[in-house]
């Protein structure tokens, strides 16, 4: 085998996946961080590289044509407010459109850190949107519990390192 050859043989086992973008449609998820991987069980071989970028792109492709969730982001509610109860109704119906939104992210099988993709953000989004979840649920029963117990909280402003903060006082309703 002479040089050309030797070349050749090393050109085509290196050019590509050998995977025509018409086949992409095709694959599974699955199918796709399969190809990522390569087979290989040490994850720091699934970094993004010259091969294996298409797959990568595929998948983007694929968590961009899902529909983003709707609604306000993050309005803030106060627990004197009379409308908390239902302002905090909205609020978890958001994170729970956007757990449900994340939860249909394919995610990366390596992170991508300088690339601001849907398929990297899901290592961590996930897990925030879940806290975020909880935490509005949480305050919803703090509001619900503090509206029947009989009392009204009233807004005690303070000056903490230059900046205004708010803490509650209960009193009895109808004082």
């Amino acid at each position: 085998m002479d040089d050309e050859q030797r070349k050749a043989m090393f050109a085509k086992k290196n050019v590509g996946s050998g995977v025509s973008s018409k086949d992409f449609k095709s694959m599974s998820e699955k199918e796709l961080v399969k190809s990522i991987k390569g087979g290989k069980k040490d994850w720091r071989e699934w970094d993004r590289k010259e091969n294996n970028e298409e797959f990568y792109q595929e998948i983007e492709r694929r968590n961009q044509e899902i529909p983003k969730p709707t609604g306000l982001s993050n309005p803030k509610v106060f627990r004197d407010d009379p409308d908390a109860v239902e302002k905090m109704e909205q609020k978890i119906e958001y994170w729970k459109a956007q757990k449900d939104y994340w939860s249909k992210i394919i995610k990366f099988p390596a992170r991508d850190y300088h690339h601001h993709a849907l398929g990297d953000m899901k290592w961590y989004q996930t897990s925030l949107v879940s806290k975020n979840l909880r935490d509005a649920e949480k305050k919803l029963e703090q509001i619900k519990t503090q509206q029947a117990s009989g009392t009204k909280l009233v807004r005690k402003p303070t000056y903490r390192h230059g900046g205004k903060r708010f803490y509650y006082a209960e009193e009895k309703k109808g004082d």
